[in-house]
């Protein structure tokens, strides 16, 4: 898609007063790498239906998180987990488990050298999880809210690790 033509679709979102026709273009349109950066601005959208909306699909419809660059990520959760309405936090949080599921997935197909532990293979999973954001930069909060999100939608998680001593 040219930029003239991305404009194009991000000035036709903004222009619709009604949130419903926002909402159709939304879970009509492709989800990709030219017209995700549209759908991520409507998560700033005035109606909270729309916010929510912009998550779900994202959990539904995206790929794998690692397609899309970090900074991107971190705009995405710090828009949904910042939100001011809990429908759209919990969307975010949701999304947020489908990306913990991938990563442990990634994890147990990966080679992690000399690991041990009875945790099932979750904190393999969690730190897989946390390379989608800069835990080194400015950003790190994100990060950690998203750690957050995650360890309260899934209590699970906590009770599986082990610590020794």
């Amino acid at each position: 898609m040219s930029l003239p033509l991305c404009f194009l679709l991000r000035l036709t979102l903004s222009s619709f007063r009604y949130s419903e026709v926002r909402r159709a273009i939304l879970i009509n349109l492709p989800l990709n790498e030219d017209t995700l950066d549209v759908v991520i601005a409507r998560a700033r959208d005035v109606d909270a239906v729309t916010r929510k909306l912009v998550f779900t699909g994202l959990q539904t419809r995206l790929g794998h998180p690692r397609q899309f660059s970090i900074a991107l990520r971190e705009d995405v959760v710090k828009a949904g987990l910042g939100d001011r309405e809990p429908a759209v936090r919990a969307a975010c949080g949701k999304m947020l488990g489908v990306w913990y599921d991938m990563s442990l997935a990634d994890s147990q197909n990966a080679e992690q050298g000399d690991w041990t532990g009875d945790d099932a293979g979750i904190m393999k999973g969690l730190c897989q999880f946390l390379g989608f954001f800069d835990v080194v930069g400015p950003n790190i909060a994100v990060a950690a809210d998203a750690v957050a999100s995650l360890l309260t939608t899934r209590p699970s998680l906590v009770e599986s690790f082990i610590f020794n001593g």
